[in-house]
């Protein structure tokens, strides 16, 4: 499983535009963990902008990877949660993961060779649609001790092009993850303004 965990968003678009919801683990994720500490720092509707709202998911499966989405596995977060403008997006999804600083670490750097190594994968979804990824640096540095961020862009024949810009950050032992998705466009103030927010919340995690 790569850093981009196709999620399948159950209901939350056209019956006519195929599952192309690419979000983070956890890989079965139904709603979001029950409230603690972590829970507690991460975002909320008040840190985006304005239409925002909060919801659950259900994730679909996918099947037939092929490429380079097998090299990095990150474990299951300890706390998610996400939001959607409308129903078909955008959304911001937003996990927190508490690990040794070596473990986090370690994952970091997977991370990084996974998004400089891998230019793009193919896999299908649960209606045997062929999804193709393509992978690219993202553009958002210099957050916590380490940042890694990452743009997919998923597409399928007759269908509009999803994109998923994704930024994991480091804080000692904790990873902050955050992905905002998007059909057709990203607006990148609202990634900026997200990520920022999340890292800024969880600064009292100790």
């Amino acid at each position: 499983m790569s850093l981009l965990c196709c999620v399948l968003l159950s209901g939350c678009m056209p019956q006519e535009i195929p599952d192309l919801v690419p979000l983070p683990t956890p890989s079965t994720s139904v709603a979001s963990p029950a409230a603690g500490p972590l829970q507690a720092a991460l975002l909320t509707a008040a840190d985006l902008p304005a239409g925002f709202v909060h919801f659950d998911y259900f994730e679909q499966p996918t099947s037939g990877e092929t490429g380079c989405a097998g090299d990095f596995d990150p474990p299951e977060p300890d706390a998610v949660t996400q939001f959607r403008r409308g129903e078909a997006g955008p959304f911001v999804h937003t996990t927190l993961t508490r690990l040794s600083v070596a473990d986090a670490t370690a994952l970091m750097l997977a991370a990084r060779r996974f998004t400089d190594q891998c230019p793009s994968y193919t896999l299908r979804d649960m209606n045997g649609t062929l999804l193709t990824t393509r992978v690219t640096a993202g553009s958002i540095t210099g957050l916590g001790d380490e940042t890694v961020a990452t743009r997919f862009t998923t597409t399928a024949d007759g269908y509009p092009p999803f994109l998923s810009d994704q930024v994991l950050v480091r804080r000692g032992g904790l990873l902050i993850l955050l992905a905002h998705n998007a059909f057709y466009q990203l607006d990148t103030a609202v990634t900026t303004t997200a990520v920022r927010a999340a890292v800024a919340r969880a600064e009292g995690i100790t």
